[in-house]
């Protein structure tokens, strides 16, 4: 059947300047929002991977026309070039395509819905293919012999016509294909080796061009109806941090007991490699107002940033109302007053044990990765007066108050520990990576799972009367994992490398609690949302990278939403639906990080983006609802201020005020 057709989109790469699209991605990518620095034009990469020596893709010029050249040999994940609106139903994809290797595959990407889910067209060497891949399944509709040259381009197409695919190569038609998992989505190229692609171009069905449109503008209409319901971001403070500034090494507390939150920022020092032995070289304390209190170290204006925590934290360590500042400085674990920065004790960093491979270590004492705070003693009060300090991945040791030497454990420690009073006797058991260790450091129970943890969340999420604990792990590549107390698996869900957890009330009409997770290495934006027993609820990718997604009470009433990043077009606050709900002024605020936290005392979070130059503080343009009325306001109980990391979940347990 014939259909009048119209172009939706066309692409010769002409454009774009000659050279690479990107820069090689790094763990910076993990907890920042990295700004692009090249010209993409309306296209986006939407893999990465640090195995990637060089980026995947850039414009060439082959016989006076340009083209977009994959140029690696991805023996892990596969580069994926994508544009197009996911909202695309019923369309052709054409594009002109040259081999340079059959070592592995190349082809064009249809119906994209993220990078684990598509339907693409395949070549390799001596055949050609359609398959639709969904996470770790990769399907085969149907294949045919085909004899490609790297000497000369192909024009492919793809014909999508609700649950039929056809395939054509030069116009012959090859291969065809019934299918209906994916119905709609964007359209792009994956290349795991080298090949060159020109002319893209998409076109649609006349009546399904007008549906498309007609279906875009009323989700417009309906998500402007919705964003009208949430108060706007008005700016409160803006400080200036150039010098001293930082980017997500920045931690919260009452330094001066004036009843008002301020703030630590640290600046790194590299020693040996730039990950995995950072040391802190100045921390300089600093209100609301921008007033600088105390800074120990100098401040260096080229400090660079960081792609691991620094060890570092504000609280009242001693239990004497007053907060301190724990920090590890020059192979000492110090405590310093908070109002003044003056030093009240210190002692050596542990010494570094040897190499399970016998290979040395680089330094003789640690230079510290992290410190969290818990209740091992079992005091009545319940005060975290405990220190756990860790190195990168292997060891934890833990201190009393005085800095007095405990035990220490070694094992697959993950990123950043948690704790949680599991089994009622009044003492935190410690969650460091997949190892469940009681006050003692005694072993509990150990998973044996691969990669590490990379966000750890324990509490009774589904409310269950008898107040048992789940642990919820962001565990890179082995995925979201739910488990009992006794390390149980209930679930796990195998969505790519998940990289962040945040875990609120993000759909009140739901039971408990939701779990929020985001992908980075090698399926960056992969988002998923989960119920309070681990089954997924949605999964989309607003963006091609991660997010910290801390939490935001923006409206008082009850109903939590995530804080993708400050960007005002990429960025904005998701509800448990994953819609945009809040979005930034265009005011030239720094994106590169975002917090959200309770600055101006009623209860509601602000917003809070900042890089090492500047720190935005945006609040509500207008009072909640319950403020209004008098009535009670959400209040929910989160993480404390003292542990804090780029690898924390974010909790937020239902309360009012």
């Amino acid at each position: 059947m014939a259909y009048e057709t119209s172009d939706i989109f066309y692409d010769d790469f002409s454009a774009f300047p000659l050279g690479e699209i990107s820069e090689v991605t790094g763990a910076l990518g993990e907890y920042h929002i990295v700004p692009i620095s090249h010209y993409q034009g309306e296209w986006r990469e939407a893999t990465v991977y640090y195995g990637w020596r060089r980026p995947p893709w850039k414009v060439v010029e082959e016989a006076g026309e340009k083209a977009m050249e994959a140029t690696i040999l991805a023996e892990r994940h596969t580069p994926i070039l994508v544009t197009g609106d996911e909202e695309w139903k019923d369309y052709t994809l054409s594009a002109l395509v040259r081999p340079l290797s059959f070592e592995r595959i190349s082809g064009l990407v249809f119906r994209y819905q993220d990078c684990r889910s598509f339907y693409a067209l395949q070549l390799s060497r001596d055949e050609i293919s359609l398959v639709r891949r969904k996470h770790e399944e990769v399907t085969s509709l149907a294949s045919a012999p085909f004899s490609f040259t790297s000497d000369q381009y192909y024009e492919l197409k793809v014909e999508c016509q609700k649950r039929n695919l056809r395939a054509l190569v030069n116009g012959e038609l090859l291969l065809e294909a019934e299918d209906e998992v994916y119905l709609k989505g964007k359209v792009g190229f994956l290349a795991e080796a080298p090949a060159r692609f020109k002319k893209v171009k998409v076109t649609m069905p006349t009546e399904a061009k007008e549906i498309f449109i007609h279906t875009k503008e009323k989700e417009e209409r309906e998500l402007e109806e919705l964003r009208r319901e949430y108060p706007q971001p008005k700016l409160w403070r803006k400080i200036d941090t150039a010098g001293f500034g930082s980017d997500r090494n920045i931690r919260w507390g009452d330094l001066n007991g004036d009843g008002k939150l301020e703030m630590v920022i640290a600046q790194k020092l590299d020693s040996i490699d730039r990950g995995n032995y950072q040391m802190i070289s100045c921390l300089t304390a600093c209100d609301l107002e921008g007033n600088i209190l105390w800074q120990t170290g100098t401040p260096n204006p080229q400090n660079k940033m960081s792609t691991a925590d620094l060890a570092f934290q504000v609280h009242d360590i001693d239990g004497d109302g007053q907060a301190e500042v724990i920090f590890t400085k020059d192979f000492r674990l110090w405590i310093a007053d908070g109002s003044s920065g003056k030093i009240k004790r210190s002692v050596p960093t542990p010494k570094s044990p040897p190499s399970k491979a016998g290979r040395g270590v680089p330094l003789e004492r640690i230079v510290g990765d992290s410190i969290l705070f818990c209740n091992l003693s079992g005091r009545g009060d319940k005060k975290a007066q405990e220190i756990v300090l860790k190195d990168r991945y292997r060891n934890i040791w833990v201190f009393d108050h005085n800095l007095e030497f405990l035990w220490t454990h070694a094992c697959n420690t993950g990123h950043y520990p948690a704790c949680y009073d599991i089994d009622g006797d009044g003492r935190d058991e410690l969650m460091v990576g997949y190892t469940l260790l009681d006050h003692d450091g005694s072993v509990l129970w150990e998973l044996d799972l691969s990669d590490h943890a990379d966000g750890i969340a324990i509490g009774n999420f589904d409310f269950n009367e008898e107040g048992k604990a789940q642990i919820a792990l962001a565990a890179g590549d082995e995925g979201f994992i739910l488990l009992d107390a006794e390390g149980k698996i209930l679930r796990q869900h195998r969505l790519g490398h998940v990289q962040k957890l945040s875990v609120a009330n993000f759909r009140p009409e739901l039971k408990g609690l939701e779990f929020l997770t985001i992908n980075f290495w090698g399926n960056p934006g992969i988002t998923a949302f989960f119920d309070s027993k681990g089954d997924i609820l949605s999964t989309f990718e607003p963006v091609h990278y991660a997010s910290a997604f801390p939490l935001a009470n923006w409206r008082g009433d009850g109903t939590e939403l995530a804080f993708l990043s400050g960007h005002p077009i990429e960025g904005g606050l998701l509800d448990g639906h994953g819609r945009r709900v809040v979005m930034f002024p265009e005011d030239g605020h720094p994106t590169l990080c975002s917090d959200g936290l309770n600055l101006t005392g009623d209860e509601r979070d602000e917003l809070v983006v900042w890089d090492q130059q500047q720190i935005y503080i945006y609040t509500q343009d207008s009072p909640s609802r319950e403020c209004r009325t008098g009535n009670k306001i959400y209040a929910p109980r989160r993480n404390p201020l003292y542990n804090d990391s780029n690898y924390k979940a974010n909790i937020s347990i239902p309360d009012w005020r």
